[in-house]
């Protein structure tokens, strides 16, 4: 997926948990030196009257920023963007392979994680990951993975239910009717801590039932949605 397919144009303007409005940021980062405007000479008598333009013109273009009807509009077209990018990405997703190590309780474990780019102004980075499984037991041969067509079929299915799951706590499909091309939706649930797993297995006395190799190891809450016929979870990302 070529990289201007997962940015906007609002969504790069509008202020986001880990960045200032951009219009805002122009606003305010200006450098000019003193001299420029003490200078005793025809261009200083210019660029006094340049600074009075300057002065006019910030405050208008503040006043513009500062009008709720503008703040609405460049809302709702970031909105509307962020909408377009996630659904560009769910209909070509490039899903690739990458091993993660997680330290737990003095020991590490190696896990198989499926990513494809996808944008979400909720994460630094714009891609989305699920889980696939323990690497020691699917392997870390990364590239013989990803020739195994059954193993790459079912982790771009885990990847678009966990973009269908973003998109639909956006509530993106809220306002859109069904159609003959769309059945069922359902999203991917949520990665269970490994912890609470072995607890509840300890109290039973049972291992937990795991779905086939293909399916990430951890139990899966499913829920009923109204459209699409996806089961994953994703990867919380921080």
């Amino acid at each position: 997926m070529k990289e201007n397919q997962i940015k906007g144009v609002l969504t790069e303007l509008v202020e986001n948990k880990t960045r200032k409005s951009a219009f805002e940021i122009f606003l305010t980062t200006e450098e000019i030196p003193q001299a420029a405007l003490t200078e005793k000479s025809s261009t200083g008598t210019t660029r006094l009257a340049i600074k009075d333009i300057l002065f006019y013109a910030k405050q208008k273009y503040s006043q513009i920023l500062q009008t709720n009807e503008y703040n609405l509009l460049f809302k709702e077209m970031a909105n509307l963007e962020t909408t377009i990018i996630q659904a560009r990405c769910t209909l070509a997703t490039e899903v690739k392979l990458t091993l993660v190590n997680q330290k737990r309780g003095g020991s590490e474990t190696s896990y198989v994680v499926a990513r494809s780019p996808f944008y979400n102004p909720d994460n630094v980075k714009a891609e989305i990951r699920v889980y696939l499984g323990r690497a020691e037991e699917l392997g870390n041969d990364l590239e013989k993975l990803s020739t195994d067509h059954k193993f790459m079929k079912n982790a771009e299915k885990l990847i678009v239910s966990a973009m269908v799951e973003v998109m639909e706590k956006r509530g993106v499909f809220a306002g859109i009717k069904k159609s003959a091309g769309v059945s069922k939706l359902v999203t991917a649930g949520e990665v269970e801590e490994e912890k609470s797993i072995e607890s509840s297995s300890k109290k039973s006395g049972k291992t937990p039932k795991r779905e086939n190799p293909f399916s990430p190891k951890h139990n899966v809450k499913n829920k009923s949605y109204s459209m699409l016929g996806l089961k994953g979870r994703t990867k919380k990302e921080g």
